[in-house]
């Protein structure tokens, strides 16, 4: 297939099993916006935070479902991509994100992006909020451990392939992702947000076109 058939096939691949899901919850969200709208459903009700969490949980775990969908597009193991998504959302590495900053990235610039870690010395940009509702980085960061996990499983005994192919892959591929494969994908996020605003800055129309 041509490039552009590549990356239409490569996209479906990975975000039609999730469809119907995704319209499903953001329908939840909509209806629970507009019951608040009319005052018909508090905010701060257990009913409304419950019906939310159905609409939102599933967006904010994207990476984790995109992971599975995109480790199946790769033809690797679909429990690496997800425990890959994970990462990307774990709790004490999101905190990190809203703790002090030990520098920033291109800073004064439309991609500014502060470092609050390091890993061996490297500093680790991490985009603001962390990676939750991200679609680029966990797509990227699973191409990649596609790649890591192929290599090893020339490499590996298979005697102990079940379980040295996932180590091998997750210890490499979850550092790799933190110090090279998120920050060029927040960058990308980042290009596409600022041609979509200048666009719509200019004409709004010609920006929904």
């Amino acid at each position: 297939m041509g490039v552009g058939a590549t990356l239409i096939d490569l996209i479906s691949g990975i975000f039609s099993p999730t469809l119907g899901v995704m319209a499903a919850t953001g329908m939840i969200k909509g209806f629970l916006a507009l019951l608040a709208y009319f005052n018909m459903l508090s905010p701060d009700s257990g009913t409304y935070q419950i019906l939310y969490s159905v609409g939102d949980s599933f967006f904010y775990f994207l990476p984790i479902f995109l992971g599975y969908n995109a480790a199946n597009k790769f033809g690797m193991n679909k429990y690496v991509g997800m425990a890959l998504g994970a990462s990307l959302l774990y709790p004490n590495i999101t905190a990190l994100s809203t703790g002090e900053s030990l520098g920033t990235f291109l800073a004064g610039t439309a991609f500014q992006t502060e470092i609050y870690t390091k890993f061996l010395g490297i500093p680790v940009l991490l985009p603001a909020g962390g990676y939750a509702s991200t679609v680029i980085p966990i797509v990227l960061a699973a191409w990649a451990a596609s790649k890591i996990e192929k290599a090893l499983k020339k490499v590996i005994p298979d005697v102990v392939k079940t379980f040295l192919v996932p180590m091998g892959t997750l210890a490499i591929a979850v550092p790799l992702t933190f110090l090279v494969v998120g920050p060029i994908a927040n960058l990308a996020a980042s290009a596409i947000g600022l041609i979509t605003s200048t666009i719509y800055g200019l004409s709004p129309v010609i920006a929904g076109i």
